[in-house]
C-alpha cells in the first residue's frame, strides 16, 4: 500500500504572489537554498504525514466540509518582508 504525503495548504492569490515570490526569492538568496517557484506557493496550514488512499478520501471528505462552512480569508500585505540571513 503507497501513503503519500499530505498537506492542507492555502493558495496564494495572484495578486500577493508577486510581492511572495520576491520576498521569498529574497530571503533565500544563499546559493545554499532553493527558490520557490510561484506555481509552487502556498501557505501550509497543517501537515497531515503520509496517508493511504482511503485514509486521504477521509480526509478530502472532511476538508470539504470545513470548507464549505468557513469564512474566506483575505491576505492582504502590509510590506515587504526584509532580507533574512539563512
Amino acid at each position: 500500500m503507497q501513503k503519500r504525503k499530505i498537506f492542507v495548504s492555502i493558495d496564494i492569490p495572484d495578486k500577493l504572489g508577486d510581492t511572495a515570490e520576491e520576498s521569498i526569492n529574497d530571503f533565500y538568496s544563499n546559493p545554499l537554498a532553493r527558490t520557490a517557484k510561484r506555481e509552487n506557493m502556498h501557505i501550509t496550514v497543517v501537515f497531515c504525514g503520509y496517508l493511504a488512499d482511503k485514509e486521504l478520501e477521509k480526509l478530502k471528505a472532511a476538508a470539504e466540509k470545513i470548507a464549505r462552512e468557513t469564512k474566506k480569508l483575505k491576505l492582504i500585505p502590509k510590506r515587504k518582508i526584509g532580507r533574512a540571513h539563512v
